[in-house]
């Protein structure tokens, strides 16, 4: 069993090298050491980046949508990036609310990239 994770972050592989050790192995779960969280984060769609920043830097304590406490081992949540891409994550009763600010926040980005005024 390898720690991909741990591999990353510590500099031995680099992020692409990584996504080919996890396409090629299909059983990552026990063999490549993610936890339980990561694995379910992973399933969510987070990358592996971000599941580097949540082992090593610590997993977000509060619903990115309505700054409640938020404990990621007890509570039911979801995984998403905020809107400047930085991994979070928010409960799953708060999904839907979260889903319309991320649209809004699309919406407001492609306006600015064709030119037009936020006024």
């Amino acid at each position: 069993m390898i720690d991909l994770l741990a591999q990353l972050y510590e500099g031995k592989i680099d992020l692409d090298h990584a996504y080919d050790i996890l396409e090629g192995n299909r059983k990552w779960i026990s063999d490549l050491g993610f936890s339980e969280f990561e694995s379910r984060a992973s399933l969510h769609a987070a990358g592996l980046d971000d599941l580097v920043i949540f082992r090593y830097q610590g997993w977000p304590t509060t619903c990115a949508n309505c700054q409640l406490p938020l404990d990621y081992k007890v509570d039911y949540w979801w995984f998403t990036p905020d809107k400047d891409e930085k991994p979070c994550l928010v409960h799953i009763h708060c999904l839907a609310e979260w889903s319309k600010k991320e649209k809004s926040w699309k919406l407001a980005e492609t306006d600015i990239e064709e030119g037009e005024s936020t006024d």
